[in-house]
This record gives structure tokens, C-alpha cells and sequence, in this order.
């Protein structure tokens, strides 16, 4: 009878300890999700500092006269000098892409264009710096566009965010088995790619395109970092497809216009 009394005590008293384990998962497991962990920010390329292609774009037109109303004329088939912000030679998907519009685009020149040789701080006098940098890689690569007898230059750039989110499966982490094998990790990425197509000869700009797109993808914590750069390249590939599509888009509806 008295060993009857004891298993059923010790019976309860794994009952009380798996509940109040239950309790303390639980409790970490609602704060990690929804926890932000792992924020990053770069550009199309990984070697583009965040803000780059919008910050080349207005230097462009800082020392431009403002009384300019006349578009730029625009004829096909061109040649095109194309460069992407942190890449010695642009991505092949977009050379690719308007090698394959003969109709539009006679001749490609890819051109490097680096990253920023050092990254972004707050001081007095960064600003400036980094614009008269900026002026100075714009009129670089219009020279060797020019010098290529280019009559047009594309520059690509863009901003990649990306993220992680803890989800309740994230309490298993406690374990290395967890750790490695649960899905407690929510890996989220937001892509805006941009395009400015220039005058070679005035360094005016003609158009403008975009486009953005986002992925995401569960993984175990573990292997998340590596998760997240296979999912951030697969999301820069397909975002500089899709801003392909709609640069070419964009110069057969301005090229129409403007005959």
C-alpha cells in the first residue's frame, strides 16, 4: 500500500515538473517570436554600400543647370555602356538578358564601377566627401564610356534588407539537437533593385527603372547564417532578372515615344 502511495505521488511530482518546464519554454519561446535578430543591409552587389546607387544618382545633377525642360533624345539600336555599383563587370544575368534584344541594344561595353572603399560613418565633412567622390567616379565612367564610343551608360545598384525572426520552435534551441535540426529561425529578405540610364555625352539622365521583391525561409538556428547568404544571393539573381525585364521594357516604351 505504501509503495502504491509513493508511485503515485512521484507520478504527480513529474506531472508538476514537466508542466512547470512547459511554463519556462513556453515563456522564452513567446518573446523569441517575435525578436528581431541578425538586421543587415547591402546593396545589389554584396560589395555596394546601402545608399550608394541613390546617393551616385542625385550627385549627378548637383552641379546641373536647373532650367533644363527638353528630354534627352534617345535612338535604337544603341550602344550601352553598362556597370554595377561594387562589381568589376556587371552581373552576367543582365548582360545576358539585353544581349538577347538586338533590336534595341547594337553593342554592350561592361564597365567596373567599385563599392565604397570604406563604410558609412557619421563626421563633418563626410557628406562632401563622399559626393565629390561620387562626381568623380560619375565622370570616370562617363569618359570610358565615351572612350568604349558608347553613346549610353547604365548604372544598376539597389539595397538588400534582411532579418530573422524567432518562432516559438525557437525554444528548442536550448539543445544542440534543437539547435540544429528545428526550424526555430524565420530568415526574411527585401530586395529593391534601380537602374538610371545616362547621356554619355551630357551626363543627363533618360529614365529610370525599378524593382523589388521578397523571399524568406525557415531554418534551423545553427545553420541560419548560411541560410540566409544562399537566400540572399537566390534573391539577387532574380531581382536583377526582373529589373532587366523592366529596363528593357521601359527603353522599348521610350524609344517608341520619342521617334
Amino acid at each position: 500500500m505504501r509503495s502504491t502511495v509513493l508511485s503515485i505521488n512521484d507520478r504527480r511530482a513529474r506531472q508538476a515538473t514537466v508542466a512547470v518546464m512547459k511554463l519556462i519554454l513556453l515563456s522564452i519561446a513567446l518573446p523569441l517570436s517575435i525578436a528581431l535578430v541578425g538586421c543587415e543591409t547591402t546593396g545589389l552587389s554584396s560589395r555596394e554600400q546601402g545608399g550608394q546607387y541613390a546617393t551616385f544618382v542625385t550627385a549627378l545633377y548637383q552641379d546641373q543647370p536647373s532650367g533644363w525642360r527638353q528630354p534627352v533624345s534617345l535612338r535604337v539600336p544603341a550602344h550601352i555602356a553598362v556597370a554595377q555599383i561594387g562589381e568589376v563587370t556587371p552581373s552576367r544575368i543582365l548582360l545576358e538578358r539585353l544581349e538577347q534584344e538586338p533590336q534595341l541594344i547594337s553593342r554592350i561595353s561592361p564597365l567596373p564601377f567599385p563599392g565604397e572603399k570604406q563604410p558609412r560613418y557619421y563626421s563633418s565633412g563626410r557628406n562632401e566627401t563622399s559626393s565629390e567622390e561620387l562626381k568623380k567616379q560619375a565622370t570616370g565612367l562617363r569618359n570610358l564610356a565615351r572612350e568604349m564610343g558608347a553613346e549610353y551608360l547604365l548604372i544598376t545598384g539597389g539595397n538588400i534588407d534582411s532579418y530573422e525572426t524567432r518562432n516559438p520552435a525557437a525554444a528548442l534551441d536550448l539543445t544542440i539537437v534543437g539547435a540544429a535540426v528545428v526550424p526555430g529561425t524565420r530568415i526574411s529578405s527585401e530586395g529593391k533593385g534601380a537602374a538610371a540610364l545616362l547621356d554619355v555625352e551630357t551626363g543627363r539622365v533618360i529614365f529610370l527603372v525599378s524593382s523589388e521583391l521578397n523571399k524568406s525561409s525557415l531554418s534551423p538556428t545553427f545553420f541560419s547564417d548560411s541560410k540566409r547568404t544562399k537566400l540572399n544571393r537566390e534573391l539577387r539573381d532574380e531581382l536583377i532578372g526582373k529589373l532587366s525585364e523592366e529596363f528593357l521594357q521601359r527603353l522599348q516604351t521610350s524609344t517608341a515615344t520619342r521617334r
